[in-house]
């Protein structure tokens, strides 16, 4: 994994949206990408169980924000 800086870098004006989104959610990403239940996801190695259980933590999340 790679290593995050402490603070989230702030990138130039001129950037594009991208850019921006990736410096801005940064942190975010890389706790979620060393959660417990989610860090599998992340590495590629889970059993079934881990994947089912990850993909339920992230249903509950994202339920309310989705419509069918």
């Amino acid at each position: 994994m790679n290593r995050v800086r402490a603070e989230c870098p702030v990138p130039p004006s001129g950037s594009t949206l991208a850019q921006r989104l990736r410096a801005g959610t940064l942190r975010a990403h890389a706790a979620l990408d060393r959660h417990p239940v989610l860090r599998p996801l992340a590495t590629g190695e889970l059993s079934p169980e881990q994947y089912a259980t990850a993909l339920a933590a992230l249903h509950g999340l994202l339920a309310g924000t989705q419509t069918v």
